[in-house]
């Protein structure tokens, strides 16, 4: 047996032995193993949920910059037909919340 060869290991593997023997010792030994797990799982669950709150967040600001760029994308083709249509800058200014600056760089 490995254990006859190596001291070591020989006096980890007699310590198991009185371990087991002792069911008290045993108990508190399960008992703290069980804590661990319970710890680590936890931890991984907490890690899971902060993992998908923080994807629900990305991806609601996200959305809302797209939908804000696709507003202001759509303001400046209307700018744009206004402009066509010789409609006065101030106008355009009102209709569609550009800026006057914006507007007179179409």
């Amino acid at each position: 047996m490995i254990a006859e060869k190596d001291p070591y290991i020989k006096s980890t593997y007699d310590q198991l032995q009185i371990i087991s023997q002792d069911k008290e010792k045993r108990m508190e030994y399960e008992a703290r193993e069980k804590a661990i797990r319970d710890h680590n799982q936890f931890l991984l669950e907490a890690e899971q949920r902060g993992m998908e709150k923080g994807m629900e967040e990305g991806m609601k600001k996200g959305m809302e910059k797209g939908m804000e760029e696709g507003r202001k994308l759509e303001a400046i083709a209307i700018a744009r037909n206004m402009k066509k249509e010789n409609f006065p800058d101030a106008r355009i200014v009102r209709s569609t919340g550009l800026s006057a600056s914006e507007v007179a760089n179409l």
